[in-house]
């Protein structure tokens, strides 16, 4: 089981590039390993189509999964896991997907 972090390494929008950035250290912070994946590159446009359809959001990034064996689902977007970690609550996807 992973979290995963569907990115963009092409944006030219500062705020996507400051909450990737943020999303990263909240992680990091809290000692959780995240697994990225870029959704700009070629070899990731069938796995970034798949998480468009259960994120039902398209372009939007960062987005959160957690990844149980070869399925996904759907944990939020950066707005989601900001406010976990404001309130302490970011171990709780531990609880629940068993990360």
């Amino acid at each position: 089981m992973s979290i995963v972090m569907l990115y963009t390494s092409v944006s030219h929008l500062k705020g996507v590039k400051k909450k990737q950035e943020e999303s990263r250290l909240i992680f990091h912070t809290n000692r959780m390993a995240i697994v990225e994946i870029d959704a700009s590159q070629e070899d990731n446009l069938a796995l970034r189509e798949n998480l468009f359809d259960i994120c039902k959001k398209r372009y939007e990034y960062p987005q959160f999964f957690v990844k149980v064996g070869e399925k996904y689902r759907y944990i939020g977007d950066f707005s989601t896991i900001n406010q976990m970690n404001d309130s302490k609550r970011l171990s709780e996807l531990s609880y629940f997907f068993g990360v």
